[in-house]
């Protein structure tokens, strides 16, 4: 009866291949300035929202300005578009590179097993071998889809939001975080 091998066995030579000269490749297409730049427009289209409301609620209302209403829902539309196409970006540019990545995966995988002896590939079963090339390349696809739009996200979402909040009411904002 054959005996299945370990999957935690090929985690570390597939990382060290990742890791290694493959990377570069899925990004080669992927220019990381822009794909920062949508990432931070998505974030700021996020977070200006409701200061562009504040303007409309704490200005516009009570002057009975309502020029100055429409202008800054104008701008609202604006920013809510921006963001809307620039998360779209964003989302396809963490495709792309997992996608590269899951790619480049697939291919070490495949070289590897056509690498292997008789009694090498007797140690595995046909369906662990179709498992390790498909679904656990693609949950590892899923995975640095997820993280990337995540991992990025957050920091650039928490540093512009500091800065919303110290230009805001810095006092309050420094008392909140001593405490």
């Amino acid at each position: 009866m054959r005996q299945p091998v370990r999957s935690t066995a090929a985690v570390p030579s597939l990382v060290s291949s990742i890791q290694s000269s493959k990377v570069p490749a899925a990004v080669g297409r992927v220019d990381p300035l822009s794909a920062m730049n949508s990432v931070i427009v998505t974030s700021a289209g996020t977070l200006g929202l409701p200061a562009l409301m504040q303007v409309i609620i704490d200005k516009a209302i009570p002057s009975g300005d309502y020029g100055m209403t429409i202008r800054v829902s104008g701008y609202m539309l604006i920013l809510v578009a921006a963001s809307i196409f620039c998360g779209i970006a964003t989302a396809r540019l963490a495709a792309e590179i997992s996608m590269g990545v899951g790619r480049n995966m697939r291919r070490e995988v495949f070289t590897k097993v056509q690498s292997f002896s008789q009694k090498e590939i007797d140690t595995f079963t046909t369906s662990s071998l179709i498992t390790r090339t498909n679904s656990d390349i693609n949950l590892v696809q899923q995975f640095l889809d997820t993280c990337m739009q995540i991992a990025v996200m957050a920091p650039v979402m928490c540093l512009i939001g500091m800065i919303m909040a110290i230009s805001t009411s810095g006092t309050v904002c420094w008392m909140g975080m001593s405490t």
